[in-house]
């Protein structure tokens, strides 16, 4: 929350709140008797502007949103890799587990909107791009060995092994494409910056539309390094867009948006497990439809998500 008092804006640091005058190069007071309990304030010279909250704490929320994703990667890769039968047909248990695997993409694009949501704010540090090449390639090493151990060399996948040594490969797409996300969002934060609101809105438009729209209605997947850059960019900027720009209005348009975006996926679901009573092919189209990360409803239901999320008031 903010109130103006002239030339100064007091800003309540709460996970709510929108502020973040830095971006306008705006200089916050540092004399003791302005800093109020959890409140800061900063001078900008009376204008109002693009205002977001900048605080270090870690919000409560949005860790547990961050939770809630790593098990929908799960449960979705669980789905495709767990050896689960895709039988034609209808069924309960069928239906569920359908249900239950269809998230992993839309967590992919939480965990985006996510970055676009804190970087907008921050600047780019090598350190950090250390930190994420060191902890993939870690990790990486890490299984591979485990695997060696537990299941011995016969039985590890002498392909798969291999391209473990070098993580950043279309094995672990989602890291390459965070690592390319990341050495760019500098750039997406001066577009932030520079941009009018509307402009904003019209550029993330036209990128949703080519990248996500005509692919769903044409029911085709974009892939490759430079088609993964700007899809991230364009979740990047949606969850810029949320830090610099959100409303209460625009929670509630998000939060409905996704609902009827898991509608839609789901009902796709059942549909095409229908449609495989006359035709088996249909079985296949009613997993690949969610898992596509150029899903327009995915989307949808990502951003649905992080509104319900961001909205929520978790107990420390």
């Amino acid at each position: 929350m903010y109130t103006n008092f002239g030339a100064v804006i007091r800003i309540t640091t709460d996970a709510n709140s929108y502020i973040n005058l830095s971006l306008l190069g705006a200089k916050m007071i540092y004399s003791p008797q302005y800093i109020l309990g959890a409140e800061k304030i900063y001078y900008i010279g009376g204008s109002m502007g693009k205002i977001v909250l900048e605080s270090g704490k870690r919000l409560s929320n949005i860790e547990l949103l961050r939770i809630v994703a790593m098990l929908m990667v799960i449960l979705g890769h669980y789905y495709v890799h767990g050896g689960i039968p895709e039988e034609a047909g209808l069924g309960v248990t069928k239906t569920v587990f359908q249900f239950l695997g269809s998230g992993s993409k839309i967590a992919v694009n939480i965990f985006v909107i996510i970055s676009g949501y804190f970087l907008v704010t921050q600047k780019f540090n090598w350190m950090k791009v250390f930190r994420f090449l060191s902890c993939t390639y870690f990790w990486s090493l890490a299984i591979v060995a485990f695997s060696l151990f537990a299941f011995g060399v016969d039985n590890v996948d002498s392909t798969l092994m291999k391209k473990s040594l070098f993580p950043l490969t279309p094995l672990n797409w989602f890291a390459r494409a965070y690592l390319n996300l990341y050495l760019v969002f500098p750039v997406l934060n001066i577009i932030m910056r520079k941009l009018s609101k509307g402009k904003i809105l019209a550029l993330i438009g036209l990128l949703t539309l080519w990248f996500y729209g005509i692919p769903t209605c044409l029911n085709e997947s974009k892939g490759g390094y430079l088609n993964s850059l700007f899809m991230f960019s364009d979740m990047y900027l949606m969850g810029a867009f949320i830090r610099v720009y959100g409303n209460e209005k625009l929670m509630r348009r998000l939060k409905v948006t996704g609902f009827l975006g898991m509608a839609v996926i789901w009902l796709s679901i059942v549909g095409f497990d229908y449609e495989s009573l006359k035709d088996p092919d249909y079985t296949v189209l009613a997993m690949s439809f969610p898992h596509s990360g150029a899903n327009f409803f995915v989307l949808l239901v990502a951003l649905g998500i992080f509104a319900v999320f961001k909205d929520m008031t978790v107990p420390l």
